[in-house]
């Protein structure tokens, strides 16, 4: 389990599968700052909200950069499966 915190004095206890989370954001972060330029910038951002139809909340991760990006087919070939794919540059 991870604590995040979703507000000045509030917690979320995360249900996930922590080998699975820890290798994408490690991946997200590590690419996005490999392939960013200095000077450039990368953000980590967690989105919470409920869900009202099963009781649970949904967190959305998200890292975003000013680097080069990746193509459409290269982001297709990332959303595919269930294994990880290695694409791009590198």
């Amino acid at each position: 389990s991870v604590e995040m915190p979703t507000g000045e004095t509030d917690a979320l206890l995360l249900n996930a599968d922590m080998r699975r989370l820890q290798q994408v954001l490690n991946n997200g972060v590590s690419n996005a700052l490999k392939f960013t330029d200095a000077g450039g910038h990368v953000a980590v951002r967690a989105r919470v909200r409920p869900h009202e139809q099963d009781g649970w909340v949904h967190v959305h991760l998200t890292v975003t950069d000013t680097g080069i990006g990746l193509g459409a087919d290269e982001l297709q070939l990332l959303c595919q499966g269930d294994a990880f794919a290695q694409v791009g540059r590198g």
